[in-house]
């Protein structure tokens, strides 16, 4: 597949639809039980304090405040359109997600004593959502923008780590399951990536134009 953000877009959103499936058809019920218990038994509520600021970094103020920095630096070097980008892909996730939870109205995990309470419902999980789509955007905002493996690299380490880290904190919370937070990172870098395809025909479009044009 000759693009890479459609590659990545469509795995993520594979990655998204598959768990999804797997979820409404309950085989995931007992290993996402399991899973979640003995990850809360490897950190336990000692790790509480240190988790609970990674999942407010990972939504929230902290979320907007690391996406406004983002689309800032886009703007100062020039690039308004990955700077719309960069603004209109995790709320386009975030409206998926919102609808997906509505429709599957999976219940919230009850696993163990001292889990945070959490209103709505589990699946997908919207930090892990917000967290998936900042990471490609990021990664892939720095790559165009940039073309240079010394910024990109850094940007990828630090992406993947933010990411992984808010998707932990939320089980170890014990406020979602762990298939609640693979589909939240499949659907938002899945959008992210399909965002960047469609950034791509347009500015191709736009140059084909200016060709006819001139």
């Amino acid at each position: 597949m000759r693009s890479p953000w459609l590659f990545g877009g469509l795995l993520g959103l594979a990655v998204f639809l598959v768990d999804l499936v797997l979820v409404e058809s309950s085989v995931l019920g007992r290993p996402d039980r399991a899973l979640e218990l003995d990850v809360h038994q490897v950190f336990g509520q000692p790790t509480f304090w240190f988790f609970k600021d990674v999942s407010d970094v990972g939504a929230g103020v902290g979320y907007v405040l690391i996406l406004v920095l983002v689309v800032v630096v886009l703007l100062l070097i020039r690039r308004r359109d990955l700077a719309v980008l960069a603004a209109l892909a995790p709320a386009l996730a975030a409206a998926v997600e919102t609808v997906v939870k509505v429709l599957v109205r999976r219940p919230r995990p009850h696993l163990f004593h001292g889990a945070l309470h959490a209103s709505g419902y589990s699946f997908p999980s919207g930090h892990a959502t917000d967290a998936g789509s900042l990471a490609a955007i990021a990664v892939g905002t720095a790559y165009i923008a940039f073309h240079r493996r010394d910024i990109t690299a850094p940007i990828f380490v630090i992406a993947l780590v933010f990411a992984l880290a808010v998707g932990l904190a939320r089980v170890v919370l014990g406020v979602h399951y762990p298939s609640d937070v693979l589909g939240g990172w499949g659907l938002g870098g899945g959008t992210a990536g399909l965002c960047f395809v469609l950034l791509r025909r347009a500015r191709f479009a736009r140059d084909r134009r200016r060709e006819v044009e001139g």
